[in-house]
């Protein structure tokens, strides 16, 4: 990477190349650039947009990636505060997509005809997706989008999900004003909304064309000799309870009541309509008619307990790595701390030292 002025120091306007990418200074104090001309024709399939360079932060991008069809994963950082127009316009190939906390929207046409695009996380500051960001995303399965969300414009997602159909989650209260063409011919087979927000979304212009509307199922995971949880938010939530090879649960209970028996047979337990705080207790027992061989010799009474995003971890020790994935095997985050907070929504497989949960938030 080089300066292409002959100066030693950078002065506003000056470039810097970096192989397919050129860079321009735009403030000397703070120091900060903005990439302004991309070589689609020299980009490698991989991309990641740097955080600094030559010292200088990337804070803006000007520059398209705009039929770049051998581009297939691209990252930008939380300090690029945005991007224009068309940015991937026609990027067919392009299978990932990460997104930086820094912007605070989504442009025209911004993701149009990514038709590879398979899950986007829209993340938390931006404010408004603008006309056909992301329309005919064909392989979409899953999206989210944040809180701060407040409008979207005509056509965002026409003809957005795979045939199958696109899950979709939101996680502000209030329904975002919606174009009432927002989600012309999307394949919207879910939203998963708040639970006090549910009826407000169903007859929210926009939001009121998707027919399937509902709250948040939350699945959590017991360790195979039992123990106790308590129910942040009881009313409707959706239990699964898992079991070890070589064990069985024995009793499940809520306030003393026996429930065992309304579970599925898939270990599933809807909870009916409760006071906040209640508390659960699972009971395990040995499996006798497994092959006792079969059983996991790692016997530790690990619990996991769940309160929205923030999740506490009990039964391990300080030296045990806990790792989130999400249900296509991307890392989300790896800890030692048994109390933290998983910035993300939907389904998560967790893994605490030999033992694997899976839960959704």
């Amino acid at each position: 990477m080089a300066f292409t002025s002959a100066s030693a120091y950078a002065a506003i306007g000056d470039k810097m190349t970096d192989g397919a990418f050129t860079y321009e200074v735009t403030s000397e104090e703070p120091m900060e650039c903005s990439l302004t001309a991309i070589d689609i024709n020299s980009i490698p399939s991989d991309v990641v947009i740097p955080e600094t360079v030559q010292s200088y932060a990337v804070t803006q991008i000007t520059a398209t990636f705009e039929r770049a069809t051998s581009l297939v994963s691209l990252s930008i950082p939380d300090c690029v505060s945005s991007i224009p127009l068309q940015f991937c316009d026609r990027c067919t190939s392009l299978q990932q997509l990460t997104l930086g906390n820094g912007l605070t929207e989504i442009p025209k046409w911004a993701f149009i005809d990514c038709s590879s695009l398979s899950e986007v996380i829209v993340p938390e500051g931006i404010h408004t997706l603008y006309t056909e960001a992301f329309r005919n995303c064909k392989n979409m399965a899953f999206m989210s989008l944040p809180t701060t969300l407040q409008k979207i414009e005509p056509d965002v997602f026409d003809n957005l999900g795979k045939n199958n159909g696109c899950s979709m989650t939101i996680t502000a209260t209030t329904p975002p004003a919606c174009d009432a063409s927002a989600f012309s011919g999307a394949k919207i087979t879910k939203l998963t909304v708040p639970r006090e927000s549910v009826e407000k979304y169903r007859k929210a212009t926009g939001w009121n064309s998707i027919s399937n509307i509902t709250k948040p199922d939350y699945s959590f995971a017991i360790a195979l000799d039992g123990g106790k949880m308590v129910l942040p938010d009881a009313e409707g939530m959706k239990l699964q309870l898992l079991t070890e090879p070589g064990y069985k649960l024995h009793s499940l209970t809520i306030n003393g009541t026996d429930v065992t028996e309304q579970m599925d047979e898939n270990g599933y337990f809807t909870v009916p309509e409760l006071d906040a705080d209640s508390e659960l207790q699972a009971v395990y027992a040995r499996d006798t008619t497994t092959s006792q061989e079969s059983a996991d010799a790692d016997l530790s009474a690990i619990k996991l307990r769940v309160f929205g995003k923030r999740v506490i971890v009990d039964g391990c020790d300080d030296a045990t790595v806990i790792t989130a994935y999400d249900i296509h095997g991307g890392k989300i985050l790896s800890t030692h701390s048994k109390d933290f907070t998983i910035d993300y929504s939907g389904v998560i497989v967790m893994q605490i030292g030999k033992k694997t949960f899976k839960f959704a938030i």
